[in-house]
């Protein structure tokens, strides 16, 4: 054995212990802090809703939403209570919050830069006298002009950031399905399901991960697949609870051996197994989001002493070049590198905060 595999090996084997530690104490802190969560998730969904009716039409920033996503890490090892988890299907396409609220609706990236403002059939989404909010967890085709929801933060003003996930889950699909959020005939953006199984049902895995084409027409493409524990509430910022692999990644990592043919041709010609697979994959979209950092660098010091316009412009450039293909799109060939590492309390007092300063600059 090499240095270098030596060390990666070592590297790979303290990054699973750290995650499978860190999931069973975010799990803990969740049982004993559940009423605790629930205020400061309440006090998020209403400091959400604040900041959106203080917004005027036509603004292209959302501050009170950057970094509100839940985001994914590698899977660094099968999971030791996987029946407790679900395998979702990730389309690939824009990363975004269904917001709608006041009459109208918008999808907001990741960094609170708005993608699209529309009018929908969610609670609060199309008639300004309803005083409803809803927020949803999407992947957006632009190609299809279809949203992909895998998540929810609330519904009809109700919050389900502090409920677990497999609620969310069977809310969210019941909901779509009930308020006809997936006609192409009654929504100009439809918004539906992904496929998406229990690892409880061993069969219903097979079925999921062996289809191919993931969507109808290979319309999204698939991107790769999303693991969620079922005991999870909704984190802001990345958590070990929810996990990501490609495909191809499944049978080594996992052991199912039911992912089709059509995915495990996908494997790279260099691949050398999931863990030298994903060091190399940081290691690449680390130097590329440090690179990203110096051009950022550079526009804001070749713009310095410019008009208070200007300084918008700056901002602005930020916000659409703070991750590749228009800063929203979370699939791990553009993935950037973040520091959004916070515990639960951590995560609710920056956002909190965030949104607090942004009230007071609309006021």
């Amino acid at each position: 054995m090499t240095t270098r595999t030596a060390e990666m090996y070592k590297n790979s084997l303290r990054a699973e212990m750290m995650q499978i530690e860190r999931r069973h104490r975010l799990l803990e802190q969740q049982r004993i802090n559940r009423d605790k969560n629930m205020d400061k998730h309440r006090k998020v969904i209403k400091a959400l809703r604040q900041f959106q009716q203080k917004l005027k039409p036509g603004t292209g920033y959302r501050k009170g939403y950057r970094n509100v996503l839940q985001m994914s890490e590698w899977m660094h090892d099968r999971p030791d209570d996987l029946e407790n988890w679900y395998v979702v299907l990730c389309p690939k396409g824009i990363r975004c919050l269904v917001v709608a609220e006041g009459g109208r609706t918008e999808a907001i990236g990741k960094f609170g830069n708005l993608i699209l403002s529309f009018s929908s059939m969610l609670p609060g989404g199309r008639n300004a006298s309803n005083k409803d909010t809803t927020i949803i967890d999407a992947f957006f085709d632009k190609e299809e002009g279809t949203f992909y929801a895998i998540d929810v933060l609330a519904y009809s003003s109700q919050d389900f950031m502090n409920c677990d996930c497999e609620f969310r889950f069977y809310w969210l699909n019941s909901k779509i399905q009930e308020d006809n959020l997936d006609s192409p005939k009654l929504n100009k953006f439809p918004i539906k399901c992904v496929p998406y199984a229990s690892f409880q049902d061993p069969l219903a895995v097979d079925s999921v991960l062996g289809k191919y084409p993931a969507f109808p027409n290979n319309n999204p493409k698939l991107d790769g697949l999303l693991f969620y524990h079922k005991e999870s509430l909704y984190n802001s910022g990345r958590t070990p609870l929810v996990l990501w692999l490609f495909p191809f990644m499944v049978p080594e990592v996992l052991g199912v051996r039911s992912v089709h043919d059509q995915y495990m041709s996908q494997k790279p010609n260099y691949y050398q197994g999931y863990k030298k697979y994903i060091e190399d994959f940081d290691a690449k979209n680390e130097k590329k989001a440090l690179l990203k950092k110096q051009k950022q660098e550079e526009y804001k010091n070749k713009n310095k002493g410019k008009s208070d316009q200007g300084k918008m412009e700056v901002q602005e450039c930020e916000c659409e070049n703070g991750d590749p293909n228009e800063a929203t799109i979370e699939s791990k060939e553009e993935i950037e590198v973040d520091d959004v590492r916070e515990t639960i309390e951590q995560q609710m007092y920056l956002l909190e905060s965030g949104i607090a300063d942004s009230v007071e600059k609309m006021d």
